[in-house]
C-alpha cells in the first residue's frame, strides 16, 4: 500500500484548514492574541528578529479583530484550495509566502536563536514543516506525472537534517544543568523522571535523534528509522507539546507532531506496505 501524492496534498490541505478554524476562536479576536502569542516571540531574540515582530504586533493590535479574521480566512482558503486542486502550484506558493511570515512573526524562527529551542517543544517551528511538505509534494509538469523520486529524496534529506538539528539543540548549555530540560515537558511524569538527571537525559535524547537522522539516510534502515521518528515525534507531541494545546483559547495550530508524520510519509509513501518490507528482507510477500 503506497500513499499517493494526492492523498498527502489533501492531508496538507486539511491541516491548513484546521489552522484556519483554530484562528477563528473568539479569544484570537482580542488583544490576548497579540500579548500572549505574538509578543513572547520577541523575547530573548536578536534585534533583527524582535523589531519586526514588535512592529507587526503594533500594526495588528490596533485592529486585531479585522486582522485576525484575515489571517483565519487566508489559512482556511489555502487549505480548501489544496483539497479541491485549485491551482495547486499557485496555492503552494501562497502557503510558502504566508509560512515565512508566520515563521518570523508567529514563531520567532522557532526560537532557534534563544538558546532554549528543542524538537520536543516544536523547533524549528511547525510552519517549517508545511513548507518542506509543500516542496516535497510539488506537482509534476503533466497532470498525472508524479515525479516522486527526487521529491522523496528531498523529504528524506529534510527529515535527516531536522533530526541532526534536534540533536545539536540538545548541546545548548542550558540543558546540561538545572531544570531547563524537565521544564520543557508539559507531562509531569516525564518532567519528574528527567529532573535531577539533565546531563544524562539530554545526551540520551540527542543520541536517539542523531541515530534516527543517520538511519533515515541508510537504505537498509529506512523503514526502522521512519517508524522510530514517527513514534518519537508523536511522543513529543504528547508529553512536551500537549497536542498543540488546540483546545486552549489561544492554541493556534496542532504544533509539529502531525507534520513530522506527514513529512515522513512524503519521504516513505510505501511505509505501510508489507510487500516492500518483505522484499527488503529477501522474502516473498503473502
Amino acid at each position: 500500500m503506497t500513499i499517493s501524492k494526492r492523498a498527502l496534498i489533501i492531508a496538507l490541505g486539511v491541516l491548513w484548514v484546521i489552522d484556519g478554524i483554530l484562528q477563528f476562536k473568539p479569544t484570537m479576536f482580542t488583544p490576548a492574541f497579540i500579548q500572549q502569542v505574538i509578543l513572547p516571540n520577541a523575547v530573548s531574540q536578536p534585534l533583527w528578529i524582535s523589531a519586526p515582530i514588535l512592529w507587526a504586533a503594533g500594526i495588528a493590535g490596533a485592529h486585531i479583530a479585522a486582522w485576525n479574521a484575515l489571517f483565519a480566512a487566508l489559512q482556511t482558503l489555502l487549505g480548501v484550495a489544496l483539497i479541491l486542486r485549485f491551482k495547486t502550484r499557485l496555492t503552494l506558493v501562497g502557503t510558502f509566502l504566508w509560512s515565512f511570515i508566520v515563521w518570523w512573526v508567529g514563531e520567532g524562527f522557532g526560537g532557534l536563536l534563544t538558546g532554549g529551542a528543542l524538537l520536543a517543544t516544536g523547533a524549528p517551528g511547525a510552519i517549517v514543516f508545511y513548507v518542506l511538505v509543500g516542496i516535497a509534494l510539488w506537482p509534476g509538469k503533466a497532470p498525472n506525472q508524479e515525479e516522486r523520486g527526487d521529491r522523496r529524496d528531498f523529504a528524506r534529506w529534510s527529515l535527516a537534517i531536522l533530526w541532526f538539528i534536534g540533536a545539536a539543540l540538545h548541546l545548548q548549555p542550558a540543558y546540561f544543568h538545572g531544570s531547563a530540560l524537565s521544564q520543557s515537558f508539559s507531562a509531569g511524569w516525564v518532567a519528574g523522571l528527567i529532573d535531577g538527571h539533565a546531563p544524562a537525559a539530554t545526551i540520551v535524547i540527542a543520541l536517539i535523534e542523531f541515530l534516527i537522522g543517520v538511519g533515515t539516510l541508510v537504505p537498509r534502515l529506512f523503514r526502522e528509522a521512519a517508524w522510530a521518528g514517527i513514534v518519537l515525534s508523536l511522543l513529543f507531541w504528547w508529553v512536551a507539546q500537549d497536542f498543540g494545546q488546540v483546545l486552549s483559547p489561544l492554541g493556534t495550530d496542532p504544533n509539529s507532531g502531525p507534520m513530522w508524520v506527514l513529512l515522513t510519509l512524503c519521504a516513505f509513501p510505501d511505509l505501510l506496505s508489507t510487500s516492500s518490507f518483505s522484499l527488503r528482507l529477501g522474502t516473498q510477500p503473502h
